[in-house]
């Protein structure tokens, strides 16, 4: 999903962290805000998915990983709601806004670990 995706934002976080908790209303709007079909949101349970939070790196949370073109564009901890603004800012004006060709929609992926927050109706505290 990182290399296929030109722009994506993973949230590490984690239901029993107050800071977590306390900005996921935020990337939880900014997910459901965004029109582009190049920049996908992604939220990642650290406390189910402690392999994949260790395959980043990710020792402190909330941690917010950007990815541009399948490389790391951007990475930041704690609930920081202006970093997060300005990362998804600038994030955004790198990426096309149309379909990019060959780009997979991801909207039919079942992963335990990922799921396109924007894509899904049910609240941020229900995935993963």
């Amino acid at each position: 999903m990182i290399k296929e995706t030109p722009g994506l934002i993973v949230d590490f976080w984690s239901p029993s962290c107050p800071p977590c908790m306390r900005i996921k209303p935020t990337f939880e709007a900014a997910a459901k805000a965004n029109e582009n079909p190049n920049l996908l949101f992604v939220a990642c349970n650290t406390k189910v998915a402690r392999d994949c939070a260790q395959a980043f790196g990710v020792n402190a949370i909330p941690n917010f990983i950007a990815f541009f073109n399948g490389k790391q564009f951007k990475n930041f901890k704690g609930a920081n709601e202006g970093v997060l603004h300005t990362t998804i800012a600038e994030l955004s004006e790198k990426i096309p806004k149309g379909k990019v060709v060959g780009v997979h929609t991801h909207n039919q992926l079942s992963f335990n670990q990922f799921r396109p927050s924007h894509l899904a109706p049910q609240g941020f505290t229900t995935m993963g």
